[in-house]
């Protein structure tokens, strides 16, 4: 895949949905936005009713999340993004 992404505002994966993140992919999360980017999965636990996720990162080919810093050239920092 080795595709790039930035995210610009928080996501939420509602039960049912999915969120599949193929080898080498890079997502870049906004840190201009007013609060901090999450990407929120969203459910209920006790009644396994989740989205689903899936990452298939490897080590040749990571799946790497980080701040959107690094794209203007500074490194990223604690607290650049919310949660996931």
């Amino acid at each position: 895949a080795d595709r790039k992404y930035w995210i610009g505002q928080s996501l939420t994966f509602s039960p049912g949905a999915a969120l599949e993140v193929a080898q080498g992919v890079e997502i870049y999360l906004n840190t201009e936005a007013a609060a901090p980017v999450s990407v929120v999965i969203a459910g209920d636990v006790a009644a396994n009713a989740l989205a689903q996720v899936n990452i298939a990162g490897t080590l040749a080919k990571p799946v790497v999340m980080t701040s959107d810093k690094v794209l203007r050239g500074t490194a990223p920092a604690p607290g650049d993004w919310g949660n996931f």
